[in-house]
């Protein structure tokens, strides 16, 4: 596989790939804390802090996978109490308040991420930089995005090829 095939299937697939790493990352610590915990009595600190910031990873890059495909439940819902001349009306107008709705997002949560960092804000446990994990916000907000228009581009491809 060259490289230029493996970058291209990394970018296709990134959600899914970061997600399988978050999860594993999480199980391991969470079974290692419990372990630890029962078995010597002793819990490591950081584990729920670290969980914590991998869980809002894991729901904003499920939220643009599922918008890459066409998974979330409102789409094929709603689409459906239109006649078939409305369904693209509607589904643009869908695209543009998506949009809307991630770039609100992406500048609260930059905005965020420029005040933790001005007051040197740290997280609890780990002592990490809270503007850091913080930068999920924006940058999910654009995974969501550009999977929303990449879906919605598709979409309509496939239809005028029919």
């Amino acid at each position: 596989m060259t490289v230029v095939k493996m970058l291209a299937y990394f970018v296709r697939h990134l959600e899914e790939i970061v997600i399988g790493l978050s999860m594993i990352v999480m199980i391991v610590i969470n079974f290692g804390n419990v372990l630890c915990r029962y078995v010597i009595n002793f819990s490591f600190g950081f584990t729920e802090e670290l969980c914590v910031m991998l869980f809002i990873l894991v729901s904003f890059m499920g939220a643009a996978m599922a918008a890459r495909y066409r998974n979330h439940l409102g789409f094929d819902m709603l689409l459906e109490k239109f006649p078939p001349k409305m369904r693209k009306a509607v589904e643009t107008a869908t695209l543009v308040l998506t949009l809307a709705l991630m770039g609100i997002m992406f500048y609260y949560g930059l905005s965020r991420c420029r005040n933790l960092y001005r007051y040197k804000s740290v997280s609890a446990s780990m002592r990490i930089p809270e503007w850091i994990p913080g930068l999920i916000i924006p940058a999910g907000s654009i995974a969501i995005g550009i999977r929303t228009i990449q879906a919605y581009l598709e979409k309509y491809r496939r239809d005028k090829t029919r």
